[in-house]
Formats: C-alpha cells, sequence, structure tokens
C-alpha cells in the first residue's frame, strides 16, 4: 500500500527527504509501529550507493529511484526494495533493470527447504558476472524481529535453508557514480517452494 501511495506521490522536482518522510507518515497514519530500519530513498547517481543516505537532491527527468524500506508492525520487520524511473528510461537502463528482476526471479525459484542458501548465491553471482558486473553485498538475509538476523544468504557461507524461514532475497547492481538497481522482496520459505511476502509489482515502472 505505501508503495502504490508513492507511485502516486513522487513529482519532479521533489527531495528524497521528502519522499523518506512521506513514507514514515505513511505507516504511522496506518497502524505501523515505526519503521523496521532507516529509509533509503536515493535518486539519480546517488542509487549507485547501495546503503544510501537520503539527500536534498531532487528528482529529475530519467532518474532512477531506489526505494528501501519496511514497517515494524507487533515487534517484526518488514523488508523491501523497489526501483523505478521518472518519465523516461533509456533503453541501456531499462536492460540492466531486466537483467536484475530475471536474476531476482530465477534466484526466487531456487528457495526452497532442504536448498544451499550459498549455492542460489553463486547462482545470481555468475548471472551478473557473465553480463561483467557484480553482486557486491549479499542476496538475502533473514528477518524477523531485527531487520537483519541470520540467515546469511552468501557465496561465502554454509547455510541450508529450512521451512518457515524468513529471509530477503535483494540482487542489486551499482554503477559507481551512475546508477544501481536493486529488487528486494521478502520470502517465507516452505518445503516445495517459497511464498513471496511482499507483493508489489516489478515491471519496469515509469512515473
Amino acid at each position: 500500500s505505501c508503495f502504490l501511495h508513492i507511485l502516486d506521490y513522487v513529482q519532479i522536482g521533489m527531495s528524497e527527504k521528502q519522499i523518506a518522510l512521506e513514507i514514515y507518515d505513511f505507516f504511522m497514519k496506518n497502524g505501523a509501529d515505526g519503521l523496521a530500519f532507516d529509509t533509503i530513498v536515493a535518486s539519480g547517481e546517488n542509487t549507485s550507493m547501495p546503503h544510501a543516505i537520503p539527500t536534498d537532491r531532487t528528482l529529475k527527468i530519467g532518474d532512477p529511484v531506489l526505494i528501501d524500506f519496511g514497517a515494524r508492525y507487533d515487534g517484526y520487520c518488514a523488508d523491501m526494495t523497489r526501483t523505478f524511473f521518472m518519465k523516461e528510461v533509456s533503453d541501456e537502463d531499462r536492460s540492466l533493470y531486466e537483467l536484475v528482476r530475471k536474476v531476482q526471479e530465477r534466484s526466487f525459484d531456487r528457495m526452497k527447504s532442504g536448498a544451499s542458501g550459498n549455492e542460489i548465491a553463486k547462482f545470481a553471482t555468475n548471472e551478473f558476472y557473465m553480463h561483467d558486473y557484480d553482486l557486491i553485498h549479499a542476496l538475502g538475509h533473514g528477518v524477523g524481529m531485527e531487520v537483519h538476523e541470520k540467515p546469511i544468504i552468501s557465496p561465502n557461507v554454509n547455510t541450508v535453508l529450512q521451512e518457515n524461514m524468513v529471509v530477503t532475497n535483494e540482487p542489486g547492481i551499482y554503477i559507481p557514480g551512475r546508477i544501481g538497481i536493486r529488487i528486494e522482496d521478502t520470502i517465507l520459505i516452505n518445503n516445495m517452494m517459497a511464498t513471496q511476502l511482499t507483493k508489489s509489482n516489478k515491471n519496469l515502472l515509469v512515473v
């Protein structure tokens, strides 16, 4: 609901800080206990920093906008990232977005009870590597009463996914000084296949 609200709210000329404040206000007006973590709103070249802090930079035509956000409710955290574009998107950025989306979806397909987390992370890493990009952070992490919990889904960590684990799936590509694209969902691990708890649109959006 908050993401849909923000898609209607954002306009050229708004600042990253302004959008982050609107997210907080929306959560608090709709029953959240607070933020699960400090909201990331990054635009333009700021999206190339995975842990960007909202600034006074204002949105411009053609900007990517990356929002990593989640509410806290009844002691538990939510975590989701979406990237969209303001008014227009170049063919190059469209291709980059579709690569991230494809890797995120194929990683999700591999997430189930008994699966190797490090093998899933290696898959995502290799998919990016074949296109000359790197996955510079973990593919995912546990989410619960803290927004970052065990397990870590990384090529360097031996993790076996177990039923009822709640983890993220968040591949991202970052080109320093130009653009970053990340898509993140919170996932419930089941025996046969995972359940995606964050259901917001992941198609490329130009608003």
